[in-house]
């Protein structure tokens, strides 16, 4: 990634996680703290993970291993 690149989620077109893509590169595996999508409880939405850019260039991202948990009752993507 780039210098201004981000990682985004978003469900339904609303931005619950962004982070600069920079902390995610390199081969290891990287995690992130539980994303409240409680709001979205109950319902069936689309949800989007990508890497955001104003430059042109070949950054790519890769994702796995996405986890929807419920915990005390509040809707969480890990």
């Amino acid at each position: 990634p780039s210098a201004g690149d981000k990682v985004r989620v978003t469900v339904d077109g609303q931005t619950v996680f962004e982070q600069d893509a920079n902390d995610f590169t390199g081969a290891n595996l990287q995690t992130v703290d539980a994303i409240d999508i409680s709001a979205f409880a109950g319902t069936n939405v689309d949800m989007e993970i990508r890497l955001v850019s104003d430059n042109v260039g070949n950054a790519q991202i890769q994702v796995d291993n996405i986890i929807i948990t419920v915990e005390d009752n509040i809707l969480i993507a890990v």
